[in-house]
């Protein structure tokens, strides 16, 4: 009986011994963590501080870029906070969904002979982490004389991450201009009017200018390219191709 005495006696040491093990295990696993966090909190406080600092100053620079163009071609420069994009633009699709919208560095006035506005538009759908915000250029410049009918042209990929497959939305297809119907998808609700206006020259300038979204509501035209907020020194090249396109529908 004795020596059962003893063996119950050494196992129950042991399990001690072991309890006392994953207790102190787990207490320097507690231990370490704390550590590690204290002394990586403040890096990572310091990289987010260091991103906002060059955030803001690219936003400073581009900012004073975009207003130098202003001034140099005789157009006027505004932050864009006395636009209202739910009230003055929600006829054009791009403005017509529910996203937090704003508009920035807004440029406009008249380049030969044409009213025309150009801004950083950023769009934020979704909150927290689901939260997804797009920024871009848009031009929107007036038509004056012929005014086609209102339209919406889209590249084929965007189109279909837009609306997707089971879309209602049907393309208005030129059957000898296939390069065309690849590159793009059109959409009005004048199909016969539409496509008077879009000549095979028409056709041929979008063939050959990929990765272009442009509408047409109530004389305006409005054009970008998607997702793609172009550089100062772009900005010359970006509304002379404005209104070449403009200059397409007159």
């Amino acid at each position: 009986m004795s020596i059962y005495a003893g063996y119950a006696s050494v196992l129950m040491s042991v399990h001690l011994d072991n309890v006392s093990c994953v207790s102190y295990n787990q207490d320097t696993a507690v231990i370490a963590w704390r550590i590690m966090i204290s002394s990586v909190v403040p890096w990572i406080v310091l990289i987010m501080i260091i991103v906002c600092f060059i955030a803001y100053g690219y936003g400073q620079k581009r900012r004073e870029d975009l207003q130098r163009f202003a001034r140099q071609t005789g157009l006027a420069f505004s932050s864009g906070s006395d636009i209202d994009a739910d009230e003055e633009l929600n006829d054009f699709l791009l403005f017509s969904d529910y996203s937090v919208k704003k508009l920035s560095n807004v440029i406009r006035g008249e380049m030969d002979g044409v009213l025309v506005m150009m801004f950083d538009y950023r769009s934020t759908t979704g909150v927290g982490q689901v939260a997804s915000t797009r920024s871009q250029s848009v031009a929107i410049m007036e038509l004056h004389r012929l005014k086609p009918p209102s339209f919406e042209m889209y590249p084929q990929d965007i189109f279909r991450r837009v609306f997707g497959p089971l879309s209602k939305k049907k393309g208005i297809e030129f059957p000898h201009r296939s390069g065309f119907s690849e590159a793009y998808v059109l959409i009005s609700e004048d199909e016969n009017a539409v496509r008077k206006v879009f000549t095979d020259t028409v056709l041929s300038y979008f063939e050959n200018h990929k990765g272009l979204t442009v509408e047409v509501k109530g004389g305006r035209l409005l054009y970008y390219r998607n997702g793609n907020l172009i550089r100062p020194d772009e900005v010359p090249s970006f509304l002379q191709q404005g209104l070449e396109i403009l200059r397409l529908f007159q």
